[in-house]
């Protein structure tokens, strides 16, 4: 994702002072995380079970396996 399309959702995405409220579906999300599982450990091939979309920059991404956490900040 290049800085400029980064830039243009976070702009997007600010409420500025003299609107009263965003419009529902106007956010941009600027990143998202997708969860794949893998039909058959014989084959390469994945069926997409969830996408978690972010309106801002996710930096850090943690997995626990114990827990089955996966944590964004």
């Amino acid at each position: 994702m290049s800085v400029t399309s980064r830039v243009d959702s976070y702009l997007t995405n600010m409420k500025m002072p003299w609107e009263k409220e965003l419009p529902a579906g106007s956010m941009v999300t600027v990143g998202a995380v997708e969860c794949y599982i893998q039909k058959d450990k014989d084959e390469l091939k994945f069926e997409k079970l969830w996408t978690k979309t972010f309106q801002s920059q996710v930096i850090v991404l943690h997995w626990d396996p114990s827990s089955c956490l996966l944590l964004a900040g």
